[in-house]
């Protein structure tokens, strides 16, 4: 079965914000996360099913390497990542998004 994706504005932004914050801190490292984040997006797209839900409809997975994850929701063969978070971030502001 193949998947669509789709990626929330509010979640692209908090991905570059992220990748920006690495890339400061060493060169070539935000480079390093995008390419974690697309990995682990492919990961989801072979079997979005497989990351048991979280909160209502959200699934999460975590980012090889980082301490980040990806929200998403599963919805007529549509991946939508609604939330990349920080893992000690507080879980409050992606279930909010579920509404989406």
């Amino acid at each position: 079965m193949k998947y669509n994706y789709r990626v929330l504005d509010i979640a692209t932004s908090e991905i570059l914000e992220a990748a920006m914050w690495y890339e400061d801190n060493r060169q070539g490292l935000g480079d390093e996360l995008i390419n974690c984040f697309e990995a682990s997006l492919e990961t989801i797209l072979r079997n979005p099913l497989s990351f048991e839900k979280r909160h209502r409809d959200l699934r999460l997975t975590n980012i090889h390497r980082f301490p980040y994850q990806i929200i998403y929701y599963v919805k007529s063969y549509t991946v939508t990542v609604v939330a990349f978070n920080h893992g000690k971030s507080n879980p409050k502001f992606w279930k909010s998004r579920s509404k989406f």
